[in-house]
């Protein structure tokens, strides 16, 4: 989050006053906001997004079991599995919230760096960065997937 919001204060002054905020499938700008406005929608989001899931994370140990949506949960949350459980998914989603802040510090980068340089954002840089993203979040749910496996 403190890069994210570090790269915002860094590119302020080189942004133009009209700041592309999307882009079509080649990379060209089709939507635009004002300079302040987006750069405190991408300041927000970079803050606001993550401590969200943080939160989910902090919330989890007082929901009752039947709302945890967790294979075998009657086994996972017996009240002596419960505490290492809950530990162990709070651990997960702060993996899962890294991964999401690295992506959008990312994508807000290669938004920054189209605006500066008023050129097309880097589609093959973009499609590195999602399948990247997509793939560590594959295996983030793999591996909870078998860390909830049937109990032995």
């Amino acid at each position: 989050m403190v890069i994210g919001l570090g790269l915002q204060l860094w590119y302020w002054p080189q942004l133009p006053e009209q700041v592309a905020t999307h882009f079509d499938a080649q990379g060209n700008p089709n939507d635009w906001m004002g300079k302040l406005p987006a750069t405190l929608l991408a300041a927000g989001l970079v803050t606001l997004l993550p401590l969200f899931f943080i939160g989910i994370g902090q919330v989890i140990g007082w929901l009752p079991v039947c709302i945890i949506n967790l294979p075998q949960r009657q086994y996972w949350l017996a009240t002596e599995r419960r505490a290492d459980t809950l530990q162990w998914m709070t651990g997960w989603m702060m993996w899962l919230t890294v991964s999401i802040t690295v992506f959008m510090v990312a994508i807000n980068h290669l938004t920054f760096l189209a605006n500066r340089d008023a050129q097309p954002l880097s589609v093959a840089w973009f499609w590195g960065m999602l399948g990247g993203f997509l793939l560590w979040t594959f295996v983030l749910v793999l591996v909870m997937l078998r860390r909830f496996a049937k109990p032995m």
